[in-house]
C-alpha cells in the first residue's frame, strides 16, 4: 500500500519553472507568454490530478474502513447465531432428556398399577369363590336341617342348636363372624322366599354366644 502512494505523490509533485534560452526581444516574450499559459494549464491539470488522487485516497481509505467494518459485524453476527445455535441445541437436549424421564417414570408408575390392578383382583376371584362355596355349603346345611325338622322333631333343641353352628364354621375372628351373620340374615330372614324363623332364631343365638366368646 505504501509504495503505490509514494509513486502518486511522486508523480504529482509541482512542476518545476524551465529556463529559457536567450532570444530576440519580441520571439522571447512571445514564447515567455506561451510558456507561461503553457505553465498555467500544467499547475491546473496538476491540481486536478492531486485533487483527484486526494479523493481517491479517501474513498480507498473509507472502503477499506467499511471492509473492516463488515468483516467484523460479519463476524459478530456468525458468533451470535453460533452461540443461538448452541444454546437451542442444549435446551433441546434437556427438553429430550426431560421428555424420557417422564416416559420412563409413567411407563413405571402404569406397570406398578397393573400389577396392582391385578393383584386385587386374583384377591376378589378368590373371595368370590370362597363366598360361593360358603353360601352353596349353607344352601346345603339349609336343606339338611329343614329335611330334618320337617321329617322328625324328636331332636332336642340343644341338639338341633349344636348343628346349626356349622353355620358359622370356619370363622376365626369377629370381623368374619359379623360378615357371615349378614349373609345368613338375608338367606333365612322371613321376608324371603325361602325363609325359615326358626333357623333365624338359632343363628341369632349363636351369634350372640360368638359374640361374647370373642368379646371375653
Amino acid at each position: 500500500m505504501e509504495q503505490p502512494k509514494m509513486r502518486a505523490e511522486a508523480a504529482l509533485q509541482e512542476p518545476e519553472e524551465e529556463t529559457i534560452p536567450q532570444k530576440p526581444e519580441e520571439e522571447t516574450a512571445r514564447e515567455k507568454l506561451q510558456w507561461k499559459e503553457q505553465q498555467k494549464l500544467h499547475r491546473m491539470r496538476w491540481e486536478e490530478q492531486k485533487i483527484i488522487a486526494e479523493e481517491r485516497r479517501k474513498f480507498q481509505q473509507e472502503m477499506a474502513e467499511e471492509r473492516i467494518r463488515l468483516r467484523e459485524e460479519i463476524a459478530r453476527s456468525r458468533r451470535e447465531f453460533l452461540q443461538e445455535i448452541t444454546e437451542d441445541r442444549r435446551r433441546f437436549e434437556r427438553e429430550r432428556q426431560e421428555f424420557y424421564l417422564k416416559k420412563d417414570l409413567e411407563e413405571k408408575r402404569l406397570s406398578k398399577e397393573s400389577l396392582l390392578f391385578q393383584t386385587k383382583w386374583k384377591i376378589l376371584e378368590q373371595e368370590l369363590r370362597r363366598l360361593a362355596e360358603e353360601r352353596e355349603e349353607i344352601e346345603k346345611n339349609k336343606k339338611r336341617e329343614l329335611n330334618r325338622s320337617m321329617g322328625s322333631r324328636s331332636g332336642s333343641s340343644a341338639e338341633y342348636l349344636a348343628e346349626a353352628e356349622i353355620f358359622f364354621s370356619g370363622v376365626q375372628s369377629e370381623l368374619e363372624m359379623k360378615k357371615r351373620y349378614r349373609e345368613l340374615i338375608k338367606i333365612f330372614h322371613p321376608d324371603n322366599l325361602a325363609g325359615d324363623t326358626r333357623t333365624l332364631q338359632i343363628i341369632n343365638r349363636i351369634y350372640d354366644n360368638l359374640k361374647k366368646q370373642f368379646s371375653a
